[in-house]
């Protein structure tokens, strides 16, 4: 269970955060793999939440670490043209992964809403993250933005070893997949 102080819970989501980033480091051109073994923290203490407001905050500060790392290089568009388009760079780098961890975010709730109606197990709890988080995703690019870029199924496209299965599954059950994988350690 999250404990009661503000500063416990400020721990838990500057470390969902530190996760998001860790693992964003699995997308190209980084492809370290590893890396997603991070989310295992997060996607664990998913399970031991007791507030839908506290999943939220959590999903959303995995998915701001993850997007803050992965969406840099957008930024550096506007500083090759230069002159007024710097002042668009803190919204790019800020306000784009603020945004997007929404969703992420979402995806907390719902597996916290379902956990707490089916009074599920912690390990059904990460599986169930594991299928909303994929689920969300692609939400992700087809609303609002329409901004698929950065999918969690993205890590795979350096190795040619898990694409067979992407014509079956799309990109959004490569997404579960992986996710599945490294929810492993939670």
């Amino acid at each position: 269970m999250m404990e009661n102080t503000g500063w416990n819970k400020l721990k838990y989501f500057l470390a969902a955060i530190i996760c998001g980033w860790v693992a964003s480091i699995a997308l190209p051109p980084f492809g370290f793999s590893i890396g997603l073994l991070a989310l295992s923290f997060p996607l664990w203490y998913l399970s031991k939440t007791t507030k839908a407001r506290e999943a939220f905050f959590l999903g959303w500060a995995m998915g701001f670490g993850w997007f803050v790392h992965s969406l840099y290089w957008i930024s550096n568009s506007l500083i090759v043209t230069g002159g007024w388009h710097l002042f668009l760079i803190p919204i790019v780098v800020i306000g784009f992964p603020l945004f997007f961890a929404i969703y992420w975010g979402i995806a907390f709730v719902l597996t916290h809403i379902v956990a707490r109606k089916l009074q599920l197990k912690p390990d059904q709890i990460i599986m169930i993250a594991v299928i909303t988080l994929a689920l969300m995703e692609f939400f992700r690019g087809l609303l609002f933005t329409g901004f698929p870029w950065n999918t969690i199924g993205m890590v795979s496209l350096p190795e040619d070893i898990h694409l067979g299965i992407v014509p079956y599954s799309g990109l959004v059950g490569m997404s579960a997949l992986l996710l599945g994988m490294s929810a492993i350690p939670a």
